[in-house]
């Protein structure tokens, strides 16, 4: 989480884009995000003595010993993760294997602050989904891509071909976010209706299951909320998810966890 963010959050607990919550530690009493700067300067612009990085944070200062040693050995294996990543950033056959949900996870573990216990709690259940998410990828990417769409279009009850391809689904997801921003959608079925209008006429009958399979989807996980207009009502987006990467990132954890069952 970085302090421009913060500023422009006022008084919020997390992330706007990724819910990376940071706690109730005020921020000026946490220690500098060091595996996080190591990915944007190089090491030897950087000090490698523990006292001289955190001599400032009373947080740091505070702790026994044994826990410093502790909270030494964690950002060491934070800083192990910045190489990863940047290995991952600048390599594309990483980027061939692992899904942006990954890229998303491992961020959000270098955004844990590890200095209380409930920073080292939070940290070990990010890194569990984080081995989740690692695993589907390896498991996605070596599978055969017509024998792995037939099987989730079976576990999904979807007819054979039904499952969107990437570009179908960001055209769908762009569609809901247009509409129920200028438009006045009042049910499930009128959201489906009108995405189909804005598609050309020959592609409705190909495209219909993937806009019916993505709306149940999203209204499945409570994307949506019902808002009263007089004797009327609207449906509206949650204000978490009223924009793509937010909305992108709650309909690709849905997808992971489908995967997550077929696997």
């Amino acid at each position: 989480m970085c302090k421009q963010c913060i500023n422009i959050m006022g008084g919020q607990k997390a992330c706007p884009q990724d819910q990376v919550s940071f706690g109730n530690t005020p921020i000026d009493q946490l220690p500098t995000n060091y595996p996080l700067l190591m990915m944007i300067y190089r090491p030897s612009e950087l000090p490698k003595d523990h006292k001289q990085r955190h001599y400032q944070c009373r947080s740091y200062i505070e702790l026994d010993d044994e826990k410093k040693s502790y909270f030494n050995d964690l950002e060491k294996g934070f800083g192990d993760i910045s190489v990863i990543i940047m290995q991952m950033i600048n390599n594309k056959n990483y980027q061939s294997i692992f899904s942006r949900s990954t890229i998303r996870k491992l961020f959000s573990v270098l955004h844990s602050q590890y200095i209380t216990n409930e920073g080292c709690i939070k940290f070990l259940q990010v890194a569990s989904n984080l081995g989740e998410y690692i695993s589907i990828d390896f498991i996605l990417h070596y599978q055969n891509h017509q024998e792995l769409k037939n099987n989730l279009e079976l576990a999904l009850g979807l007819q054979q071909g039904q499952f969107p391809e990437p570009a179908i689904q960001e055209k769908i997801l762009k569609f809901i976010i247009l509409l129920i921003r200028c438009s006045g959608i009042s049910s499930e079925q009128h959201l489906m209706y009108s995405i189909l209008q804005l598609v050309e006429r020959t592609d409705q009958i190909t495209i219909q299951p993937s806009v019916e399979y993505i709306v149940r989807l999203l209204f499945g996980v409570h994307c949506f909320e019902i808002e009263p207009i007089g004797e009327f009502s609207s449906i509206q987006l949650k204000p978490t998810f009223r924009n793509y990467e937010s909305l992108r990132l709650v309909y690709g954890t849905v997808d992971v966890r489908h995967m997550t069952q077929l696997t």
